[in-house]
């Protein structure tokens, strides 16, 4: 894998089960099993240029900057005809999944959601950018809700997966540089200039 023309990574699953999925140049590809022979055992799975992948139990998804398509296929392979769950988005480049929807962030920061299973040109819009707040960088769907930081404005951002008519929840304040966010069952986690930060949920 080369560091240099590589975007998307993921990991997944337990062993002996685990996987990954990364995107590198312009090409996504998965690993299942021993992830130490994922050099010679990697899958092809689809020719996009990846900026963000995300992995379920079963699946690998990625969001094509290129192609502006989100994209899913079985960790084992789908013989280059992946499902594509939503197009025509704008250079999309953050990307996450909580095993029912898949929400991601175009480059015209629009957060949008789309079953796993497909809406195909009629995602919905999670937040847009009209003001500060919303504009989401780094995003994660867990269970019901959906979080992102928004580093210009400092703030932590949260919204219920089943939508929040435009008006997501401001949950943190004073974050300076915020980005990088995850999150478990009980909590919500995220990078700033102070270190890493947390709440609970």
């Amino acid at each position: 894998m080369s560091a240099a023309s590589s975007f998307g990574l993921a990991f997944g699953g337990q062993a002996p089960n685990q996987a990954i999925v990364w995107g590198e140049a312009a090409t996504v590809y998965a690993c299942q099993g021993d992830l130490s022979k994922c050099a010679s055992s990697k899958v092809t799975l689809v020719q996009a240029m990846a900026r963000a992948v995300a992995l379920d139990d079963t699946s690998a998804y990625w969001a094509g900057y290129d192609t502006g398509a989100i994209g899913q296929c079985p960790i084992a392979g789908c013989a280059g005809n992946p499902t594509i769950i939503a197009s025509g988005q704008t250079q999309p480049d953050a990307l996450s999944v909580n095993g029912i929807h898949v929400v991601w962030r175009t480059n015209n920061s629009i957060l949008t959601k789309c079953t796993s299973t497909g809406c195909s040109a009629t995602p919905t819009v999670l937040a847009s950018s009209q003001d500060d707040a919303t504009v989401p960088s780094s995003v994660v769907a867990q269970g019901g809700d959906v979080f992102w930081t928004n580093p210009t404005a400092g703030t932590v951002m949260k919204c219920p997966v089943a939508g929040c008519s435009g008006k997501p929840v401001v949950i943190a304040t004073g974050q300076t540089s915020a980005a990088g966010i995850g999150a478990t069952t009980t909590a919500v986690y995220w990078l700033s200039t102070s270190g890493l930060m947390s709440l609970p949920r």
